[in-house]
């Protein structure tokens, strides 16, 4: 069997925990957006649908969230090609910056 080296396990521990800092919010948001409370409370007391209703219920949340996915899709459309291209041009070109680049 193979040893793992100090500093693999070392990158592999740091990974960890910044993936958890960073998953850690939506794991308490998420229950919080259950609260059948006037304000977020956690743990909610009850559960509820309250805070979706009113969002689905604001005409301003759905227009800002048809504007967030209308830029999202363009977003994806403009980047996409723009970014194959690029790594296309990087990888075959044959200039010494492109080789700095890769």
């Amino acid at each position: 069997m193979k040893t793992l080296a100090p500093g693999r396990i070392a990158f592999v521990l740091f990974c960890a925990l910044a993936l958890l800092y960073l998953i850690l919010p939506v794991l308490i948001i998420v229950p919080m957006s259950f609260s059948s409370t006037r304000f977020l409370t956690f743990p909610p007391p009850a559960l509820s649908l309250r805070w979706y209703q009113d969002y689905i219920g604001n005409a301003a949340w759905m227009q800002a969230t048809r504007v967030t996915f209308t830029v999202a899709a363009l977003t994806v459309v403009i980047a996409t090609p723009l970014g194959v291209a690029a790594a296309y041009a990087i990888s075959n070109s044959k200039l010494r910056v492109m080789r700095l680049v890769t």
